[in-house]
């Protein structure tokens, strides 16, 4: 190891403290720090301050994929520190720049180590490598990090428990300024001993033993009990010499001023310019009749965190990029897992997929997006979900199921060969109904029965073909059920767009006058003009390209705006709504 403990990798717990579902306070100069470990078996190590309010996340609540804040309730994820979800807007999606500071981690010999360097190689400690060890308990000192690691060197001998003194053969293999190895204990041969000195602040100092044998010893509790009495009468040792040196004459750790983050979320996350992520196919498999399952991993980052209701863009060089929709549950934070429907008529992925695409590919997608946010702060949660459709709301259905919140999801399919990801709804239970290879006319009754069953506080979410999708919407509206209480995410658009009718937009920040005529969207229009304005779909169905109206009528034309959006006439969807007055006024 170098000299410079702040580009050391330095242990800060060792892996018997992070018991399930419990958050261990660590310290190093200048950080506090939340570390935990989910039931994935992956190990957090955070700044300990919710970003919010600066609460120690120390006292929050681990759920076993995500860390609850328990001032606020903020949610933050397994692996990226990414905010999931914020109680005070349950209908919104947090911003995915909104993230936890992490650390890099590295669980290794029975330790959790971490580094402040802003680069960093791999952990090797050779004395360790391929080795039965066993870690001592812990012993904090008051002292500095390097007065503890002088004191050890210089009492090595403490360690040798033979009855001839003189004889001790003890010796120190290697050091650094945070770790030494001895070796030649009488009373253990082939047995050496490492200790790694965490520092706290400075006058305060952990240090953390590990002992490695070649074989499996036949008296391990033997041998830590022995190596910690003496750790402990070294310690104590230590602080006693302690008392007539003078605090600030040591040298404290160098902590940089900007710490190395996991995550490749920044502020402008969500905004044109985006960069992809390369992801690579780690499996691909057939779901259902016309239906792949991909799932991708990324070989060197950590990928973003993953809201339910959350999509991907998937893009392949020559065809316009595609929207699919996340299935991930909270506790699978280590991949993307999305269903993949054939579109003969499609623009090329979907076939591309199914017929091409093999297991080891690389591909490029965007960082997932959510238009499709999931409520938390419902009575009672129902999903309705139509073939494909399984997928935005599976994952919804996996969180509130890890949350222990009640929710029904109804699954209609025409068959049971096109049940799309059978395992996952199986393990939902009984909160999981099946409707398989019923006409139009029982869907209606089926549903119709479904929505008589509504009571206050239910929130409803759909998603499925558009028939089925304009079925439920209608039928809510017929039983005056609130409009609120509604979510549905369209895959497609099944209006007609009538791009008929010239107008004009006048861009309020720029003072720009543009001409749109016939056969133009808005959106076209503005980025012809170099107005950079957020697309996906552009067929009106998920809403990324919706521009506030100042004023003017607008002429709605999509299927993301509820009615009470579009009587209020305060937003338009670009990329296919017109103009019913002259002038359309934005706020561009």
């Amino acid at each position: 190891m170098k000299d410079d403990a702040s580009k050391e990798w330095i242990p800060i717990a060792s892996s018997i403290d992070l018991v399930p579902r419990h958050v261990f306070h660590g310290c190093l100069p200048g950080q506090d720090l939340a570390i935990w470990r989910a039931d994935d078996g992956f190990v957090n190590i955070w700044q300990n301050q919710c970003p919010h309010r600066g609460v120690r996340l120390t006292i929050g609540t681990n759920d076993g994929a995500q860390l609850r804040c328990r001032y606020h309730g903020w949610c933050y994820a397994n692996r990226t520190g990414a905010c999931t979800y914020i109680p005070a807007h349950p209908g919104d999606s947090p911003p995915q720049a909104l993230i936890n500071r992490a650390f890099p981690v590295i669980e290794k010999y029975g330790l959790v180590w971490t580094t402040l360097a802003d680069s960093y190689s791999a952990l090797t400690i050779d004395g360790l490598e391929n080795k039965h060890t066993l870690v001592l308990r812990a012993v904090s000192v008051n002292a500095p990090m390097r007065i503890v690691s002088d004191q050890l060197r210089q009492k090595a001998q403490r360690f040798d428990r033979s009855d001839s003194k003189g004889d001790s053969q003890i010796e120190v293999i290697s050091c650094g300024s945070i770790h030494i190895e001895l070796r030649g204990f009488a009373v253990s041969p082939g047995t050496s001993l490492a200790f790694f000195t965490q520092p706290v602040d400075c006058d305060r100092s952990v240090i953390r033993g590990v002992l490695s044998c070649d074989q499996e010893p036949t008296e391990p509790m033997l041998l830590l009990r022995l190596f910690s009495s003496t750790l402990n009468e070294i310690r104590d040792q230590i602080e006693s010499d302690q008392v007539t040196v003078l605090r600030d004459s040591q040298p404290t750790l160098d902590v940089p001023s900007t710490l190395p983050e996991l995550s490749r979320l920044s502020d402008d996350s969500q905004t044109p310019g985006d960069q992809s992520l390369t992801v690579r196919v780690s499996e691909k498999r057939f779901e259902a009749d016309g239906i792949v399952a991909l799932e991708l991993t990324s070989a060197n980052e950590l990928l973003p965190a993953v809201q339910p209701g959350a999509h991907i863009d998937l893009c392949f060089p020559g065809k316009h990029a595609a929207q699919y929709s996340l299935v991930n549950g909270p506790t699978e934070t280590d991949r993307y897992i999305i269903g993949i429907k054939l579109e003969e008529d499609g623009g090329g992925v979907s076939r591309y997929v199914h017929k091409e695409l093999q297991k080891g590919d690389e591909v490029r997608i965007s960082p997932p997006k959510n238009r499709f946010p999931l409520r938390r702060d419902a009575v009672k949660t129902v999903f309705i979900a139509g073939g494909i459709g399984i997928t935005p709301i599976l994952s919804m259905a996996k969180t509130l199921n890890h949350v222990k919140l009640d929710f029904t999801l109804h699954y209609f399919v025409r068959s049971e060969s096109h049940i799309a990801f059978a395992r996952d709804i199986e393990r939902l239970g009984s909160d999981a109904q099946l409707h398989v290879g019923l006409s139009i006319e029982h869907t209606q009754n089926q549903i119709s029965k479904i929505l008589e069953e509504w009571a206050s506080g239910t929130q409803l979410y759909v998603c499925g073909p558009s028939p089925m999708m304009e079925m439920v919407k209608r039928m809510t509206s017929e039983k005056d059920l609130p409009e609120s209480m509604f979510h549905a995410e369209y895959f497609e658009n099944p209006n007609a767009i009538d791009l008929g009718g010239a107008f004009q937009v006048v861009l309020s920040r720029s003072d720009k006058v543009l001409d749109v005529p016939q056969g133009k969207s808005i959106l076209q229009v503005l980025q012809e003009n170099g107005v950079v304005v957020p697309s996906s779909c552009e067929q009106g169905a998920c809403g990324t390209c919706l521009v506030r109206v100042l004023s003017g009528d607008p002429i709605h034309q999509d299927v993301y705006l509820t009615e009470s959006e579009r009587r209020q006439g305060n937003w338009i969807a670009t990329c296919v709504s017109r103009s019913d007055s002259d002038e359309l006024v934005l706020d561009l």
